[in-house]
């Protein structure tokens, strides 16, 4: 049997293709989320801003550039 004849039926389940958000930059989004019923955002790991760490390193500076101890 030959299934030539038929033509692709695309259900939506398959791998999509998705690159980081960052202008410029092409890479694979492996990184990504969404809020609620909102279009996911994805990142590559370079620019992915929720590494561990990240946040905290970004606080720590935000401390310091206001005197907080």
């Amino acid at each position: 049997m030959s299934d030539e004849s038929r033509t692709a039926q695309l259900d939506g389940a398959g791998p999509y293709i998705h690159f980081c958000i960052v202008e410029g930059c092409g890479k694979w989004g492996g990184w990504g989320f969404r809020h609620g019923h909102d279009e996911p955002k994805w990142w590559c790991y370079e620019h992915y801003p929720y590494k561990r760490g990240t946040v905290r390193n970004e606080a720590a500076e935000l401390a310091d550039s206001i005197g907080l101890p």
